[in-house]
């Protein structure tokens, strides 16, 4: 090994030879001198290299380094590509966890663990005891790598110490195995009626977004009309502004315009059209149609019905080329409100479900999509490939939220862009099922009685209600959470989310009134939320 003595040793002839060389300048002392200058450089460079070795060769004696962490493959099936589950290792902390948790209901009672080291002498694991009686248990990782072990019992339960080959030095370790203490992709509700509906006595309302506020409009029993406005409609902060300019409102026709709010008024079947920019002062709209229904906006066109005798045309406001008859399997009335999708293109289109037909009894089950120039089923339900296992109802709602794909080979959950239908009227019973569909409406999946999607029981069928998706910053204030009304409705703890909450909003969906099967209206506000969207940032 090189030392200090040896690099002056070499110094110190090395300079000999520059003196000889000085002294006889000769042909044959400049090669000497060159020759031995040459392996001077290569023994001081190996020295230096020598020096590197030892440091590496200390650091590997000293060296506690969990190198990589996963979990064997259960032969069980506990939960599909179990390996492939990443596992974050913190060294300077001395935590092992995986960040995304197993799936709910998962068994860790007897898991193999696979760990690579750098050269450890000894590698013992700790597991212990649920009961304060019970013993820990431990397992000599280098001797009894296939072991199973119990994470069962939660953070701290389990810990590892690794000794390096120095036989001194160690690091100790905690391995904590989480899994989902909640359906991670159920839609929970919460009843925030007891004080967040905008007003008492209401006999009818309805419920739209508007520059980032909820506008809910009012009819009380004496004939007044009223707007609620909030930014905040889960604390429920309203504001109360007067409706004036206008009588015999259609509370359920008002649409919203990029320039305000479209509605009919008037008691005949035929209704002049309205507008206001604000939603307070209304006045009729010169020129246009007398319409028998509103469908929606279609970017600054808006789309409706017209009635001449027993004809019912579509209509538009303002008016796009001639009046065509609407087929005898379009609806007239009791359309969901409508939604936009703006394709990666460019290509707009909006969207509606159900509907009563001009025969006056019987209701539509098609989604019915409009692309700028015609109406087409999207769902395809005479016949169709796609299908659809949604019954025919009238005022249903229908919005834009999200659900999650699991990949299993990827051990990644995609985030899809879903249109949800909730409730309505068959004409004999108000509903409160949910559809779902995550292809713009092609294909529909019925969330089954107490799956993740599923409305509470709680929450009663219910018709013209109206649903907004609304972005709020989470407040963690309780641990109660779970398919209930409560007081004050707060998203649970105990929950992990990929953002911190302090920077990430939330969508929350907000279900505001409709009305039962007497046609009664609910003074109530249901909020509701994918558990995904809830949880905790990963400490």
């Amino acid at each position: 090994m090189c030392n200090t003595v040896a690099k002056a040793k070499n110094v110190s002839n090395f300079a000999t030879l520059i003196a000889i060389n000085v002294k006889y300048p000769s042909m044959k002392a400049s090669k000497i001198v060159f020759f031995l200058i040459s392996v001077f450089f290569v023994l001081f460079v190996g020295c230096n290299n020598t020096d590197d070795e030892d440091e590496q060769l200390y650091y590997s004696y000293s060296n506690t380094m969990v190198k990589s962490f996963y979990l064997s493959d259960d032969t069980a099936s506990i939960v599909d590509n179990l390996s492939k589950r990443f596992f974050t290792i913190d060294l300077v902390s001395g935590n092992i966890y995986n960040a995304d948790s197993l799936p709910y209901g998962t068994d860790i009672s007897r898991l193999v663990v696979n760990m690579e080291f750098s050269s450890p002498s000894k590698v013992e694991i700790y597991i212990k005891g649920k009961d304060e009686n019970e013993e820990t248990t431990t397992i000599n990782y280098l001797e009894s790598p296939s072991d199973s072990i119990d994470f069962s019992g939660g953070r701290g339960s389990v810990t590892m110490t690794v000794v390096a080959a120095d036989g001194t030095t160690q690091q100790n370790y905690v391995i904590d195995v989480r899994v989902h203490q909640v359906q991670a992709d159920s839609l929970i509700w919460e009843d925030l009626s007891s004080s967040n509906f905008p007003a008492s006595g209401v006999v009818a309302q309805k419920t739209l977004m508007k520059n980032g506020l909820a506008c809910c409009f009012t009819k009380d029993g004496s004939g007044e009309y009223s707007l609620f406005e909030s930014s905040a409609p889960g604390q429920g902060n309203w504001q109360k502004k007067s409706i004036t300019g206008v009588s015999d409102l259609d509370i359920n026709s008002i649409v919203v315009s990029p320039d305000g709010f479209f509605a009919l008024s008037g008691t005949a079947e035929t209704k002049t059209l309205v507008f206001s920019s604000t939603g307070e002062n209304w006045a009729s709209v010169d020129g246009a149609s007398t319409f028998y229904s509103l469908i929606g906006m279609y970017e600054n066109t808006l789309l409706g019905i017209t009635k001449e005798g027993t004809t019912y045309k579509y209509a538009s406001y303002p008016q796009q080329g001639d009046l065509k008859t609407v087929p005898s399997d379009f609806p007239v009335s009791g359309f969901s409100n409508t939604i936009a999708y703006k394709s990666d293109w460019g290509t707009s289109q909006i969207a509606f479900v159900g509907g009563r037909l001009s025969d006056g009894h019987t209701f539509s089950n098609s989604v019915w999509g409009f692309d700028g120039e015609n109406w087409a089923s999207l769902n395809n339900v005479n016949g169709g490939a796609g299908g659809a296992p949604i019954t025919p109802r009238e005022g249903a709602m229908f919005f834009t939220y999200y659900t999650y794909k699991y990949n299993s080979s990827l051990d990644y959950h995609s985030k899809l862009l879903t249109y949800f239908i909730i409730g309505g009227s068959d004409g004999t019973n108000v509903l409160n099922d949910v559809y779902t569909s995550s292809d713009l409406g092609g294909f529909w999946t019925k969330a089954e009685s107490g799956s993740s999607l599923a409305l509470p029981e709680e929450l009663a069928g219910r018709a013209f209600a109206s649903a907004v998706v609304f972005d709020e910053y989470i407040n963690t204030g309780t641990s109660q959470m779970l398919w209930q009304a409560v007081e004050n409705p707060l998203v649970p703890k105990g929950m992990r989310y990929t953002k911190a909450l302090t920077t990430e909003q939330v969508p929350y969906i907000y279900i505001l009134g409709g009305v039962d099967k007497n046609g009664d209206l609910y003074d109530e506000v249901w909020r509701g939320v994918i558990r995904r969207l809830t949880f905790e940032p990963i400490p």
